[in-house]
């Protein structure tokens, strides 16, 4: 099943820095919360549809151990080299390799899929030691823009639809919430008067690395304070298998 970007895509998704831009950041720090909480230490994680490995390597700065594959042959970013693979599918590493991983993480993948529940599910006969799956998704179908047309997204979620998935899985959720909160209000204004949103992301570069540090640190607030159930523009769902 075909999930890589574009070379635009690509570029514009991820310019150099793009580790430093909020987004990314705010996104790992609440993965890396979701995790600790629910998930043993030291399991080993595979980020199936990793890019150039930017959440591989914020995940490890906060040492956990999660390696990368990417279906586009793409560069790795400086330091996670050894601990990415691209230019493969997921289900094309060694069976060795498959067998030693616990969680798979598809981190806004699903959304370019039609079927992403044959594709979990290929996934977990793939790989026979996965207990455990956790998915992050643009959410908010009332905020559907351009952007989500170039990018290839065949849907904005909500967690109805997340806990329909888990539910025809045969899995159960261990978390189930929205995020960014604060960005939906704004999105759901633009959405209404159908002003287009830039495709290109930006990243941040001097003073500005600092300026996108402090919204981070805001943004993972807002998943931490605010209740599960507020739109949010982005959604998480961790879900673990019962036994084959």
């Amino acid at each position: 099943m075909k999930t890589e970007f574009s070379n635009d895509q690509y570029d514009f998704a991820y310019p150099d820095g793009i580790e430093n831009h909020w987004w990314s950041m705010a996104r790992s720090k609440i993965i890396s919360k979701v995790i600790s909480k629910h998930l043993s230490p030291g399991a080993l994680i595979l980020e199936v549809g990793a890019g150039k490995g930017v959440t591989v390597k914020q995940l490890r700065s906060y040492d956990i151990f999660c390696d990368g594959v990417e279906l586009a042959e793409v560069t790795p970013l400086k330091g996670v080299e050894d601990v990415m693979v691209t230019g493969l599918s997921a289900e094309e590493l060694s069976q060795s390799e498959r067998e030693k991983y616990e969680v798979i993480l598809l981190l806004d993948v699903i959304e370019h899929l039609p079927d992403p529940h044959a594709f979990i599910k290929a996934l977990r006969l793939s790989f026979p030691n996965v207990s455990t799956v956790l998915i992050t998704v643009p959410a908010g179908p009332k905020i559907w823009s351009n952007y989500d047309q170039f990018y290839g997204h065949y849907r904005r979620y909500n967690l109805s639809m997340l806990a329909h998935l888990v539910e025809s899985l045969g899995a159960i959720s261990l978390v189930k919430s929205y995020f960014f909160h604060l960005p939906y209000l704004p999105a759901r204004v633009l959405s209404i008067f159908k002003v287009s949103r830039s495709v290109r992301i930006n990243a941040p570069h001097g003073l500005l690395v600092f300026l996108n540090k402090i919204i981070a640190k805001l943004m993972f607030f807002d998943f931490i304070c605010m209740p599960a159930c507020v739109a949010g523009t982005s959604a998480i769902v961790c879900f673990k298998f019962n036994k084959l």
